[in-house]
């Protein structure tokens, strides 16, 4: 259950009614609290933070917030973590990081 909220919390963000972009890209509301999430979060855990943050850079992206999404993706691609450059499941990530990259 752990794993699973940020990506619930990901989809309610996505169904919100808001104009206030804070709201959207960040996890926080009715599953989870994003800061408790991390400070939760094992220190040997460390790519769940780098989720939360390529979450909140396709939020950035679906809604419009290209510079804050190229803030997120940096910080995600600086990690060099194995999950986000050498994995099949880095593919999203590539390719909305390069499509805010062109933005």
């Amino acid at each position: 259950l752990f794993c699973i909220k940020p990506v619930v919390q990901f989809v309610m963000n996505l169904q919100r009614k808001t104009s206030f972009w804070k709201d959207l890209t960040t996890l926080t509301g009715e599953i989870m609290n994003e800061e408790e999430f991390i400070r939760t979060c094992p220190s040997e855990m460390h790519v769940f933070s780098l989720y939360l943050l390529k979450l909140k850079m396709m939020l950035s992206f679906t809604f419009g917030f290209y510079k804050l999404g190229y803030t997120y993706g940096k910080k995600v691609y600086d990690s060099h973590h194995p999950f986000f450059h050498k994995s099949y499941l880095s593919i999203p990530f590539k390719f909305i990081f390069a499509m805010i990259s062109y933005r």
